[in-house]
């Protein structure tokens, strides 16, 4: 089962945030030349490229008026440098009154000489939306016609587009060649894309110590993004020996980075106690703060800590504020746990019509606790009408996505409800693989009493018992009791 931190996947970064050079590093150095510049020869041409590093040189220190003048005088000249260099000035706003649309003309005019930094640049605009209508296809063109010329940015951009199928059908190995590209010249971007495919099995097989080999990688040059994944593969034991300590270190790196996630992940660390001890004052600081910079999911975090009750005792009204934010703001986890509120009564008054209202909302972004909690509505014929075959769909979906309690209430509705053995043996073993407490116990007590067609096997069941009560199922520690069982 793969980590359900590792299936979130980290996406290429574009042009002109962490990873891309930046307008100021575009036109603080002097160009990779990319471009062939197919207009100008001889003298003309090197009277251009001396207005654009006239420019370049007044934007290093600050001048971006004069900057522009020189740039100006550069395009005007053909020099698809000094074009490039001037959209930029109407991009940012620097020199020039921010305007989209004469910024847009000039890149065209140097993506169209064939400039590299230009042509990606128009890739993003059309990826993006920015300025021009949003167009893959078009996007692909302008990243292919970049990277040709090896340009980095633009063979990781194309790997993005292959792995999220935008303008085209998805497809990871071809996501992780250009990737691949991009990361042999030292992009960190595409190295922790690279990772990312095989920390969640995209194209490849799983390969958690290939992931770290290129989370590391990616690290090393500082690339806070990648922090928290890192830190998923210490605390899980993924690739590499489990280690709490390491994990903190590097959930701390990302959280005074700034990254939301790595404080998410934080905040789950002091929450349950993972190397540190336990806080929920702690975790909740670190849970807002993520919030704050724009992890909807650390609301329903939030939401989750102030049920279980800062001093012992759930303050509900706290916890439906949260979740409903979350719910609001469209997050399937906040919208599963503002139905759980409405099917229990926490802090509300029992509701199943609204339960399974947000229930189904979650179901729509194929959440399986979503799904989880429909099935117990049908099954339980609360809102509804009692109907065994709705209620297994939805265990059945939710066991889908390697959800225990999905595979164990499957195995319920086959064995009580529609007494096909076959079936609730299939799902209850299936549940067990996946460590479910209750599940062992029910497959101890089918050992037993010689159910399921099984023939009775003491010392199996007595092995199954143990395992149950280490798990913290109560019926299992009974057993073994009235049973005569040692533990």
């Amino acid at each position: 089962m793969k980590s359900k931190y590792l299936l979130l996947l980290l996406p290429f970064t574009l042009l002109f945030t962490t990873e891309c050079r930046s307008h100021r590093e575009v036109i603080s150095k002097v160009y990779f030349q990319y471009s062939g510049d197919s207009l100008l020869t001889g003298p003309r041409k090197r009277l251009a490229a001396s207005f654009n590093e006239t420019g370049i040189q007044y934007w290093k220190k600050g001048n971006y008026g004069k900057a522009a003048e020189n740039f100006k005088k550069s395009a005007n000249l053909g020099y698809s440098w000094g074009q490039y260099s001037l959209s930029l000035c109407f991009w940012y706003g620097k020199g020039e009154k921010k305007d989209l649309n004469e910024a847009i003309k000039w890149i065209l005019l140097a993506a169209n000489q064939g400039n590299a930094d230009a042509q990606n640049h128009l890739g993003y605009v059309y990826q993006a939306g920015v300025g021009l209508e949003k167009d893959y296809l078009k996007a692909l063109k302008y990243f292919s016609k970049a990277a040709e010329m090896g340009h980095v940015e633009a063979q990781g951009s194309i790997g993005y587009l292959y792995q999220y199928g935008l303008g085209v059908d998805p497809n990871y190995e071809e996501a992780r060649k250009w990737y691949l590209l991009a990361a042999q010249q030292g992009n960190a971007t595409a190295q922790g894309s690279i990772g990312q495919l095989y920390a969640a099995g995209l194209g490849v097989k799983p390969d958690y110590k290939e992931a770290l080999k290129w989370y590391q990688l990616a690290a090393n040059q500082f690339y806070v993004p990648i922090y928290s994944y890192l830190g998923d593969l210490f605390k899980d034991g993924l690739g590499v020996n489990k280690n709490y300590v390491e994990a903190l270190t590097w959930y701390k790196k990302s959280a005074k980075s700034g990254n939301a996630r790595g404080m998410l992940q934080l905040g789950l660390m002091h929450e349950y106690g993972y190397g540190v001890a336990s806080s929920y004052t702690e975790a909740l600081k670190w849970y807002k703060e993520a919030y704050e910079r724009g992890e909807l999911n650390a609301s329903v975090q939030i939401g989750k800590v102030y049920e279980k009750g800062l001093d012992g005792i759930p303050n509900y009204g706290e916890a439906i504020k949260w979740y409903r934010l979350a719910a609001d703001k469209g997050s399937a986890s906040g919208q599963y746990h503002l139905g759980n509120c409405y099917y229990y009564g926490r802090g509300l008054t029992v509701d199943y019509v609204e339960a399974m209202k947000w229930y189904r909302l979650a179901v729509k972004q194929d959440n399986p606790e979503g799904a989880l909690g429909l099935g117990l509505l049908y099954g339980e014929g609360n809102g509804t009408e009692k109907d065994c075959y709705q209620a297994l769909k939805w265990f059945l979906l939710a066991a889908e996505k390697d959800n225990s309690e999905g595979s164990y209430q499957a195995y319920k509705v086959y064995y009580y409800c529609l007494t096909d053995t076959k079936n609730a043996f299939k799902y209850l073993t299936t549940a067990v693989n996946q460590q479910h407490p209750d599940a062992i116990f029910e497959l101890a007590e089918a050992y037993y009493l010689g159910l399921l067609g099984l023939s009775v096997n003491i010392q199996k069941a007595h092995e199954l018992y143990v395992k149950a009560a280490e798990s913290g199922n109560i019926l299992a520690k009974n057993a073994l009791q009235v049973k005569g069982f040692n533990l």
